[in-house]
């Protein structure tokens, strides 16, 4: 869903090795977690601390944080591929539009908004609103004859995921430099209608994620959640973009002047000394061979890829594992699924999503931990996702049965 910004560098983590044990379908899993010792991080070599969200005063209420919500250029990219990166371009909001919405959004998405910045959790609106730059990606919305693009009418709901993003600006030369921005799509909602609801939008995400990185298999899908409502697919869509801005503040500390604000090496030792997890480690459910596998390759994360910049493919460090869903029947892809995230095997994940890379982990889980926080006004409580192999259906319920899962409970409490 989301790209971000990353100083690279290098270090080693120790060697976990894992055997390639296939899995097959049986009634349900049933099992106990597969013991492991999990990698070990080495000691720091910075002498920084992680940075915190300080550019800005926090929103004095919805309405302040719906004024700060810009509508971008049609076209811009945080990540070009040709051309100098450019900070974040924005559309001139258009006029007579009323103060307290200065792009004249329509009355859906504002509700949507305002909902989600009332039912979030106080700190999240807090980091929310510390940010350099909050936006509206209108791509794939109908342009104007002026080229500009219309926000409130993006019929494109294949562009759901690829146009969010989250990052730090790092960039030494381009005057934005230590800047954190997040962009979520407008085609989140659908012409003349609220954002979908977090059901759809999950399952949706989920269903573009099997298509896009692994064979297509069936049976699977994301069939009810609590509260099921547009508000709460805009703040999971908000946290997640906001994630990765907080992955670059852990990782990849500020620095004091003189020095540039923003950059590496990258440091873990956050995690090594703040995280009550095994061995005081966030990363234990991954076999970890060198940190380079921790970032994106080039920096920058594209919604389900998976590239890393050492090269060498990530994988869990017990089974299920990654390369195992693009093997087998459709029964034994859902039957992995389903003890992948299965409580009664304790599993580190807070979704499919998050296991596939050790930054969306991350991100992920920060996310889960945003929309479950029970100071918010209607905590996430559910969201359930069927699977059926051999001819049963079962369910996996990650919100539902948070209270067994105490490694995923502990790496949300590892989230500075």
């Amino acid at each position: 869903m989301s790209r971000y910004a990353l100083i690279l560098s290098a270090g080693i983590l120790a060697v976990i090795s894992v055997a390639c044990v296939a899995t097959a379908p049986s009634p349900a899993p049933q099992f106990p977690p597969v013991p492991h010792p999990g990698p070990r991080l080495l000691g720091s070599r910075a002498t920084f601390v992680p940075a915190v969200l300080t550019a800005n005063p926090t929103c004095s209420d919805a309405d302040d944080f719906v004024r700060r919500i810009k509508v971008l250029k049609a076209g811009y990219d945080p990540n070009p591929t040709t051309g100098p990166y450019n900070p974040p371009d924005t559309q001139t909001p258009p006029a007579g539009a009323p103060p307290n919405n200065p792009y004249n959004l329509r009355q859906e998405i504002v509700d949507d908004l305002k909902a989600a910045y009332n039912n979030a959790p106080r700190l999240f609106k807090d980091q929310l609103c510390q940010l350099d730059g909050i936006y509206l990606n209108p791509t794939g919305c109908v342009l104007r004859s002026d080229g500009s693009a219309d926000v409130n009418n993006c019929p494109s709901s294949n562009l759901l995921f690829g146009s969010s993003w989250g990052f730090r600006s790092y960039r030494q030369n381009a005057g934005d430099n230590g800047l954190r921005y997040i962009a979520i799509s407008a085609n989140l909602w659908p012409p003349q209608s609220n954002a979908f609801v977090f059901s759809d939008f999950s399952n949706r995400q989920l269903q573009a994620i099997i298509a896009k990185k692994f064979a297509p298999w069936t049976n699977i899908s994301v069939t009810s959640a609590n509260p099921d409502t547009s508000w709460m697919t805009i703040l999971a869509a908000l946290a997640h973009e906001l994630g990765h801005v907080r992955w670059a503040d852990t990782v990849v500390a500020l620095r004091a002047p003189p020095q540039q604000p923003a950059g590496g090496p990258p440091d873990y030792s956050y995690f090594k000394n703040n995280c009550p997890y095994p061995n005081g480690n966030f990363f234990s459910g991954w076999s970890v061979k060198h940190e380079r596998q921790l970032f994106p390759k080039n920096r920058w994360r594209d919604f389900s890829e998976r590239d890393n910049d050492y090269g060498q493919p990530i994988d869990h460090s017990s089974p299920p594992y990654i390369f195992q869903f693009n093997t087998g029947s459709s029964d034994d892809k859902n039957f992995r699924f389903s003890t992948l995230l299965y409580a009664g095997n304790n599993p580190p994940w807070a979704s499919f999503f998050g296991s596939l890379t050790p930054d969306e982990d991350f991100v992920e889980t920060y996310n889960l931990g945003v929309l479950t926080d029970r100071s918010g006004l209607n905590p996430l409580t559910s969201l359930q996702v069927t699977v059926t192999y051999n001819s049963q259906s079962y369910q996996t319920d990650i919100p539902g049965t948070l209270s067994s899962r105490q490694k995923l409970q502990d790496k949300i409490a590892c989230i500075p």
